[in-house]
């Protein structure tokens, strides 16, 4: 979804249909190796190259209708593949023949924002990469029930709220929070890799790792707090991707914590944990 953006992206520059575009990505025949989409930083990275390059374009072809209209650079809008005479429809020139005599090419990487200090002393696999230069802020609640007999956990309800600035697709955006909590859900609950002396993998199969179902999923309340971050991704957003699991699990353990008055200290959280917590005893 965040990669497929990026036609719509340089369509609203060029005043072009989205259709009009395709990628051409990760081929070292056209260009160096890249690593393609990164998560998250996909819109903030990619976008803010795609639109500088897209700027790029949108100059060349506006200096070449300026001479072909006789017409001010100022003057001059790009509408559906065409470079027109602002207020005179009639007097335009379409891309395509703008384009007919070579090609146009643009490029363009968009400004790096500058990476907000941070203690990052007790982060670890971070190297390189301690803190981002668009950082997420993220905050959720769960709402949970507790079977103090058997120990089983089962999430009623998740509310999330999120800062990823503008919010450019809200339908695929919701859909990334919503699955980041289930996955989330399953880091809380069951999903937990069980290794024998000699570091073999003894759950590798789905039968023996429990992930979360739709049968199992709550109910998921999504919500924006958007605030455009300057610098940042296209039409100041930032990125979604990983983040929406961080905090489901946290969330979670603070509802068991309230319902038994003790703390499960170590994930997941099977109901085995949760009965011994119960009882006082440290799982």
């Amino acid at each position: 979804g965040a990669v497929m953006a990026m036609p719509t992206f340089v369509a609203e520059e060029l005043g072009m249909d989205p259709q009009n575009f395709t990628l051409l990505y990760q081929d070292t025949a056209a260009a160096n190796w890249d690593m393609g989409s990164c998560g998250s930083q996909t819109t903030f990275n990619s976008g803010r190259a795609i639109l500088a390059a897209a700027a790029d374009v949108r100059d060349r072809l506006l200096d070449a209708a300026a001479s072909e209209l006789e017409a001010d650079h100022g003057d001059l809008e790009l509408v559906e593949g065409h470079v027109r005479v602002k207020g005179s429809p009639g007097r335009s020139v379409s891309i395509a023949d703008l384009a007919s005599a070579g090609t146009i090419h643009g490029k363009g990487s968009g400004e790096v924002p500058d990476v907000p200090t941070g203690d990052t002393g007790g982060c670890v696999g971070r190297i390189g990469n301690e803190t981002f230069a668009a950082p997420q802020l993220i905050t959720q609640a769960a709402h949970v029930k507790v079977d103090r007999e058997t120990g089983v956990v089962r999430v009623l309800k998740v509310a999330a709220a999120h800062d990823s600035g503008v919010i450019l697709n809200r339908m695929g955006a919701d859909g990334q929070v919503t699955g980041g909590v289930v996955m989330g859900v399953g880091l809380a609950l069951s999903e937990g890799t069980q290794l024998d002396e000699e570091g073999r993998q003894l759950n590798p199969h789905l039968l023996d790792y429990k992930l979360i179902t739709c049968s199992d999923a709550p109910e998921i309340e999504v919500d924006w707090v958007q605030i455009p971050t300057e610098g940042a991704g296209p039409r100041g957003s930032k990125g979604v991707g990983e983040p929406p699991q961080v905090p489901t699990a946290g969330a979670i353990a603070n509802a068991i914590a309230k319902v038994l008055g003790n703390r499960v200290h170590r994930l997941p959280m099977p109901p085995e944990r949760v009965w011994a917590t119960s009882r006082g005893v440290d799982a």
